[in-house]
């Protein structure tokens, strides 16, 4: 770019960078279908008093952190995840007695260190509101324990997710995903 001072006749020039940002994309939640089957032990049927690991069940993305690199994923890019069961509930890990001191929780649950919670705790949760980066969330996800609990015999489980991209980057406002997921308990 080129400026001229009227006044003196005075030349300057410069480079000059423009940055486009795109309009926010929607989140996206995938559900590993193969992997709940396998989880829930074949048939989507769990007994109850049960810890099923989820590892690998759920994936989060956005398309609007894609291209940037591993630097904007792990310190950038926030989003705001809920999960809720119907029956039972969630935990990041399997909680154990370390977590714990005199019958109380110790600090937070191990591995959940970079989660802001905001509903719940990470430990036998029926409802949990969390944010963090998407790597982050992810990571988390392939920890995640159900635990069916005696309350639940004979029960439809419904678990779903809400992904909220918090409007992060582009125009348009924050965008969710939602998903889904069922399986059943025993009656016995």
């Amino acid at each position: 770019m080129q400026v001229t001072a009227v006044s003196t006749g005075e030349e300057v020039s410069c480079d000059v960078g423009i940055v486009v940002h795109p309009v926010n994309s929607p989140p996206s939640i995938v559900v590993d279908e193969a992997q709940l089957i396998e989880a829930t032990g074949g048939r989507r049927v769990v007994r109850s008093h049960e810890d099923i690991f989820l590892a690998g069940v759920y994936l989060l993305a956005d398309p609007d952190e894609e291209g940037f690199g591993d630097w904007f994923g792990d310190n950038v890019h926030t989003a705001r995840l809920h999960l809720e069961v119907s029956c039972g509930s969630l935990s990041f890990g399997r909680p154990s007695d370390r977590d714990y001191a005199w019958g109380v929780q110790n600090g937070s649950i191990a591995g959940t260190e970079g989660l802001t919670f905001y509903a719940g705790d990470g430990s036998k949760d029926p409802r949990m509101e969390i944010s963090s980066t998407l790597n982050h969330l992810n990571v988390q996800l392939r920890r995640l324990y159900y635990h069916s609990g005696g309350g639940c015999r004979g029960k439809d489980i419904r678990m779903s997710l809400m992904l909220d991209d918090l409007g992060n980057y582009g125009a348009g406002g924050p965008l969710q995903a939602h998903a889904v997921a069922t399986w059943k308990v025993l009656p016995t």
